[in-house]
Parts: structure tokens; sequence; C-alpha cells
């Protein structure tokens, strides 16, 4: 993202900040404040350039992170950008990812914070969103299912079902 910044172009730094906060967030959970900074930095850019999926997608994962950290969950920032950001990601429209990726992490964070009745009604919000969009995006529909599934045995056998479909598409089920 240096790079980005010398190049003086925001969607282009905007983008990098993504990036490389999707990067840190999978090197692990000693890495996750690091993420949370590439994730915080891209959001304003992406709204000060118009970039709305890029900047719900980058709320989605720093609200995952705020609501998830094993450490201390930071629930009430994590309540904040959601009442921020999920008037945005209702908005889009066309084929976004960010919409029904915020609804999963707005799920987990649920889950996380064990209110099982608000994860499971953000699982099901997210998996509608998913049929909304390209089959692409079928690993996150996975784990939006798999999320769902929890509780409900008939949601379990669509997780399976999902599951086998994203990976025999070359997609690993993630949600984040």
């Amino acid at each position: 993202s240096t790079l980005a910044r010398e190049t003086t172009c925001e969607p282009i730094e905007a983008d990098a900040a993504l990036a490389r906060g999707r990067i840190l967030m999978n090197l692990g959970v000693e890495r996750r404040d690091d993420a949370q900074v590439a994730l915080a930095d891209a959001r304003p850019l992406a709204l000060a350039q118009r970039m709305w999926p890029l900047a719900v997608q980058a709320a989605a994962r720093v609200i995952y992170l705020e609501g998830t950290s094993d450490a201390a969950p930071d629930r009430a920032s994590a309540d904040h950008d959601i009442a921020l950001y999920e008037p945005l990601g209702r908005s889009l429209r066309g084929d976004h990812f960010a919409w029904p990726l915020l609804l999963n992490n707005i799920g987990v964070v649920g889950m996380a914070a064990g209110d099982a009745s608000r994860a499971l009604h953000y699982f099901q919000l997210a998996h509608a969103a998913l049929g909304q969009i390209e089959a692409r995006f079928a690993d996150v529909q996975a784990s939006t299912v798999a999320g769902i599934g929890l509780g409900h045995d008939e949601l379990r056998r669509l997780a399976a079902v999902a599951t086998r479909k994203a990976r025999s598409e070359g997609h690993s089920a993630v949600g984040v």
C-alpha cells in the first residue's frame, strides 16, 4: 500500500488497504490488529471515492474483527459500525459480495456474543442476499448456510450441500 499512496490515487489506495487487511487477517491471530488498521484505513478512502461495495466489505471485516476477538471483543464498536454500514450495504444494487458478507459477519458477531437468535436472523438474511448474486460466491454461501445450520437439522443438510458445491467449484468455505 506504500506504492498505492505514492500514486496519490485514492481508489488504488482504498483497494490496496482492503487487500492488505484481507492478507493480514489470513496470517493469523497475531496480525488481527494490523488487519483492523488496514481495513479501517480502507473505509474512508472508499467512502470518499463513492466505492460503496469496497467500504461495506472493509466494514464487514472490521466488524468481524471487533466482535470476535478472543482477547477483548469490542462489541460496542462493532454495534456502532453495524449501525453505520448496514444501511449502506442494504442500498447496494447488483452483483455485490459486500452485502451478504456484512450480514454473515454480523451473524458471526452475534454467535460470538452468545445471541443465537440475532445470529440466526443475520445468517438467514445473508443466505437470502446470496441468492440474488452470482454463484461465484458459493464459498460465502456455504459459510452462511453453515452458520444458519448450527441450530437446524434441515439447514445443516443445506450447509453440507453448499460446502460440497463450493469445494467442487474450487472454492473454500470461508466467511470473512
